[in-house]
């Protein structure tokens, strides 16, 4: 069991003396929303600090303060509810209430300037969360040296942290119901689903009593599924596990090459062939090359959505398409990402598609493909993987043998729909519970980055 202290600093800025900063509504309702919920007992627990429209010296003082003196199991929360300024050379900062943005260096607070305190902090449970309006600050007519992305997690991000954030580039964090002023309201978006997924429980979606950061996507290189419902996964879909089963491996590999050339004929003709045949003319190809989907469809807020992630970087873009020889070997896969990350990085970008037209986009037939004429697939985030070592064997026993993936793990804004999602649920809990039994170790999930081994 993982102790120690919860700590929370909570850092609003509402009012600023600078006319080129606009005055926000949310930050103040922010603070205190957010500040009720982590200090009840019944949800977070936490020790509170908050700091309401004060001068950047005072912020910053209390930035070091807050992660100086702790030890490696403290759970440390810092939050943002500000604007985000970006320099000509594209450092960022966070607007205090006396910050101008023609002396950032001397009267804001730097996103450098917080990430070393982090680093230095013996804190292995960080958690930062930035409700901040990133575009607000420019002047009209400013030139900037830098790209106008804001890179958080580059700038921010390290082992042990989560970076959690409301906006990137240069958007803006959106205030409830608009950008206007208004007299009243209640927190900004982002905080307002933050403090709702924490007061009600909803943000415990697996319902064990623990609300932590993971959230699983379970994703495939298709994006349909091979049975509409459960009815249909239950009758042919079982019949199929079974005939798989039971089926020798030298008879496997014919089938797909028999289905690849089935495949080869359909393409030319654009006759697109039912899941099953495609499962088996796939050929093997590099893992990281692939676009990734949801197959059936989610929850998106308020809509219906399917979600995909696609290559982005050239280096992950070139391996689209790329085949592994049949003579590579078992461990083929893990290999080649093994090889891959040793030397280069990778960007993939998540798009979501939303669902235009209830009839033609069903959510109960997971066989149906929605036609990117009816709602086309529009980019609402980014990952990005650095180099690194990916052959560690702790790491690979950790994933395979204790960790378990579960698309009901998550946000109830991303809840899975449909009868073939909720079958899911219970298949790999199921799956989850027979592999831990069988091989003898417990099932615990993460709490913090820290949990994972090197």
């Amino acid at each position: 069991m993982v102790t120690g202290r919860r700590s929370a600093l909570i850092v609003a800025c509402a009012d600023y003396q600078d006319p080129g900063l606009q005055c926000l509504r949310a930050p103040t309702r922010d603070a205190e929303a957010l500040a009720s919920v982590l200090k009840d007992p019944r949800i977070g627990g936490f020790d509170v600090r908050t700091l309401l429209n004060e001068p950047a010296y005072v912020v910053s003082e209390a930035v070091e303060e807050f992660f100086a003196d702790r030890s490696t199991e403290d759970l440390l929360l810092l939050h943002f509810s500000c604007h985000g300024v970006k320099d000509e050379s594209g450092e960022l900062y966070f607007a205090a209430s006396n910050t101008k943005l023609t002396r950032l260096g001397a009267t804001g607070v730097a996103a450098e300037f917080v990430s070393r305190r982090m680093n230095r902090s013996r804190s292995r449970r960080i958690v930062l969360l930035l409700d901040c309006c990133y575009a607000g600050a420019f002047e009209r007519g400013m030139t900037h040296r830098a790209d106008t992305s804001m890179n958080l997690q580059e700038q921010l991000s390290g082992r042990g942290r989560a970076v959690i954030t409301a906006s990137s580039s240069m958007e803006y964090s959106f205030e409830s119901g608009a950008l206007a002023d208004a007299a009243n309201g209640g927190p900004s978006v982002f905080t307002g689903a933050l403090v709702d997924g924490l007061s009600t429980g909803e943000a415990d979606r697996n319902q064990d009593g623990l609300i932590t950061l993971d959230e699983d996507f379970i994703l495939v290189n298709s994006d349909t599924f091979p049975f509409a419902d459960v009815r249909s996964y239950a009758g042919k879909g079982m019949r199929l596990a079974k005939v798989l089963a039971r089926t020798p491996d030298p008879l496997l590999r014919a089938a797909c090459v028999l289905a690849r050339g089935v495949a080869r004929v359909a393409a030319p003709l654009h006759v697109r062939l039912p899941e099953g045949v495609l499962l088996f003319a796939r050929p093997n190809t590099h893992v990281l090359g692939e676009t990734y989907h949801s197959a059936a469809p989610l929850r998106y807020g308020d809509h219906i959505a399917k979600v995909c992630i696609t290559p982005l970087s050239d280096s992950v873009k070139a391996l689209a398409g790329q085949r592994i020889p049949s003579s590579a070997g078992d461990d083929a896969h893990r290999l080649s990402v093994e090889k891959f990350f040793a030397h280069s990085g990778a960007d993939y970008e998540v798009r979501v598609q939303l669902c235009t037209d209830p009839e033609k986009m069903p959510i109960e037939d997971a066989t149906v493909h929605w036609s990117a004429d009816e709602s086309r697939h529009v980019p609402v985030a980014r990952i990005r993987i650095p180099r690194q070592d990916t052959s560690s064997k702790a790491l690979r026993d950790y994933a395979e043998d204790v960790v378990s993936f579960n698309s009901w793990t998550g946000l109830a804004a991303h809840r899975p729909l449909g009868s073939i999602n909720r079958l899911k649920l219970r298949v790999y809990n199921a799956s989850s519970e027979f592999r831990h039994r069988v091989n003898g170790i417990d099932r615990v999930e993460p709490t913090a980055i820290s949990d994972i081994p090197e």
